[in-house]
């Protein structure tokens, strides 16, 4: 009888892989369609939200770049409420709206501020603008107590000395001169050069020769 050829070891091997290939592709291949086209519909959305990302984002900065009025803040705000154009126009908006006389909504809104933007780099400017019209409308205690616990909390930050700066005026409109003369040296001492120890260096001066001869004198 003639003897058939037995095929090479490589090509039995390959006969079984295409078998087994077979076999699963056979027994799974909904399974596996569904996979591949899960994995190009995830890869077509990233790439969608990609796009919608940069063309909101090119939309908010030319918005705001063009915004110079309230009205205009408060549209940038509606359109793109969580971008970084939206907490610069927060800000802008809070401090038009105090210059125009509405302390109570210009509080509203640096609170709005700190609510959407809790971990901004100005979350402490916002703060500070609480506290500066809490002075304003005639509230001068809780002023003093806001602007302390932004000093505790700033540390030595610009926004600490601006606090210190605030507190120390607030006391030299009561009267409380020995109060002020405290936070305005200590300003000038801690933040030496720098425009906040100029303005309190001024006060200063101005504050001194309302002192008691005693209190000029430096401590030992």
């Amino acid at each position: 009888m003639p003897s058939h050829p037995v095929p090479p070891a490589e090509e039995q091997l390959l006969e079984k892989d295409s078998f087994a290939f077979d076999l699963v592709w056979a027994r799974y291949r909904s399974l596996i369609l569904l996979l591949v086209a899960a994995v190009v519909v995830a890869g077509v959305a990233t790439v969608l939200w990609l796009i919608n990302s940069h063309n909101a984002r090119l939309a908010a900065e030319s918005l705001f770049a063009e915004a110079n009025s309230p009205e205009a803040w408060q549209k940038v705000l509606a359109s793109h409420p969580h971008s970084p154009q939206a907490a610069d126009a927060c800000l802008l908006l809070a401090e038009a709206q105090r210059e125009a006389g509405d302390p109570a909504a210009s509080t509203e809104t640096f609170h709005s501020f700190l609510v959407k933007f809790p971990d901004h780099r100005l979350s402490g400017a916002a703060r500070l603008g609480i506290a500066e019209n809490l002075d304003v409308e005639g509230k001068s205690a809780e002023a003093v107590t806001a602007l302390s616990q932004i000093q505790a909390s700033e540390g030595g930050s610009y926004v600490a000395a601006f606090a210190a700066l605030l507190e120390g005026r607030i006391a030299l409109r009561e009267g409380r001169l020995a109060d002020a003369r405290t936070l305005f040296s200590s300003l000038v001492a801690t933040y030496t050069s720098s425009p906040v120890a100029q303005m309190a260096g001024a006060q200063l001066e101005e504050l001194l020769p309302f002192l008691p001869l005693e209190s000029e004198k430096p401590a030992p």
